[in-house]
């Protein structure tokens, strides 16, 4: 039987933008009847090299992320160190290629920082 290929091309207008679209073509492939509650999401994805621009941008990968949490999960982003001589060569290069590309954790470790110290009792 053959697969079900699913296709957006990257025309938008005042109505829908790249984001928006990729979240409703995710919903129409069946992500929705994924259950996802309460368990760890792993999203593998390309970070980059430092000055490549082949990659997927952060903003789509967190529409993904998004989809993922709307639907109960914890996702996480996750990559491949490489062997040949490169920014993605071991975990700590990797990661600051990464930040360096974009993708940065920091607005939900501020959000869930505060809300921590909040309960805590303390002002952030």
């Amino acid at each position: 039987m053959a697969s079900k290929v699913y296709f957006a091309d990257l025309r938008t207008d005042v109505h829908e933008n790249l984001q928006q679209k990729l979240t409703r073509l995710m919903k129409t492939a069946g992500m929705g009847d994924i259950d996802f509650q309460d368990k760890f999401v792993a999203i593998k994805l390309h970070f980059g090299e430092l000055g490549n621009v082949s990659y997927l941008r952060p903003n789509y990968a967190r529409a993904l992320v998004d989809v993922v949490k709307e639907l109960g999960g914890k996702p996480f982003l996750t990559d491949c160190n490489t062997m040949y001589p490169g920014s993605r060569k071991n975990a700590l290069e990797h990661l600051e290629c990464a930040w360096e590309n974009g993708f940065t954790p920091l607005p939900d470790w501020k959000d869930a920082l505060s809300r921590y110290l909040k309960e805590l009792g303390t002002n952030p």
